[in-house]
This record gives structure tokens, C-alpha cells and sequence, in this order.
């Protein structure tokens, strides 16, 4: 039965032989290697990609760092210009409704100024007519009163 299973697969005694010796071969090598090269190698495989990774990290929040205060002096630029073309605008809208109030108040005080003026002289007009109303309002009394009339 080994011997069709050999042929079979075109193999013979000595290979029958040859290949579970040098599995057994194979496995205690693995088991001498694996305490002596394949941990240690592992450890400094793992060791060197932590310095890699923790470089790169560190590089990248290096550079994080340094945008972000990139962008921090700039927008602090950025806000201190506005901030003075704030200031600048207020004072021209400052200067314009200043120049608005004193207009509004010359042109108040030309108005009651004219009113005032108006108003005098239709007081000193009535004023004048008022001796000769009265009069004529006593001569009515007088006739109604008196019944002269």
C-alpha cells in the first residue's frame, strides 16, 4: 500500500523516509530559533517601528504646532486690521453724524429764530390793533348797555 501511495506520487522509500525526518528537523529548528533570533528580532522589529511611528508622530504634531501658531499670528494680524478699519469707520461715521447734529441745530435755531421773529410781529400788530378793538368793544357795551345805538 506505501509503496502504490510512492508510486503514486513518484517518491520513493528514501523520500518516505527523508520527508517526516525533515519535518521533525524542521520543528526543532523553529524551536531553537524562535527563543534565540525570532524574539529578540521581533522585540527590536517592534522597538525600531515604535521609534519610526513615534517619530513620524511626533513630527506631525511638531508640525500641527507650528501651523496652528502659523494661524494664530495671522488671524491675530487679520483681526487687529479689522479692528482698525472698525475704529476708523466709527470715527468717520462719528465725524458725519456730528456734522448732521450741528447742521440740525442751525438750521433749529434759524427756525425759531424766524418763528420767534413772526410771532413778535404779529404780537406788536395785535398789540397795536388791541387799544382801538377795545374801544370799539366799549362803544358795542355802551350801546347795548345804554341802548344808545
Amino acid at each position: 500500500m506505501i509503496d502504490t501511495v510512492l508510486e503514486t506520487l513518484t517518491l520513493t522509500r528514501l523520500d518516505a523516509v527523508a520527508i517526516p525526518v525533515a519535518g521533525i528537523a524542521f520543528y526543532f529548528f523553529y524551536r531553537l530559533l524562535a527563543k534565540d533570533v525570532f524574539v529578540p528580532y521581533l522585540s527590536i522589529y517592534e522597538q525600531r517601528e515604535a521609534a519610526v511611528t513615534g517619530s513620524v508622530a511626533s513630527t506631525d504634531k511638531e508640525n500641527a504646532s507650528a501651523l496652528e501658531a502659523q494661524y494664530e499670528a495671522e488671524l491675530s494680524k487679520k483681526r487687529a486690521e479689522l479692528v482698525k478699519k472698525k475704529v476708523e469707520k466709527i470715527a468717520v461715521a462719528q465725524k458725519e453724524a456730528d456734522s448732521l447734529i450741528q447742521e440740525a441745530e442751525k438750521t433749529a435755531a434759524s427756525e425759531v429764530l424766524k418763528f420767534r421773529t413772526t410771532l413778535s410781529s404779529q404780537m406788536n400788530t395785535r398789540r397795536a390793533a388791541l387799544p382801538g378793538e377795545a374801544k370799539k368793544l366799549a362803544e358795542e357795551i355802551v350801546r347795548r348797555v345804554g341802548g344808545v345805538g
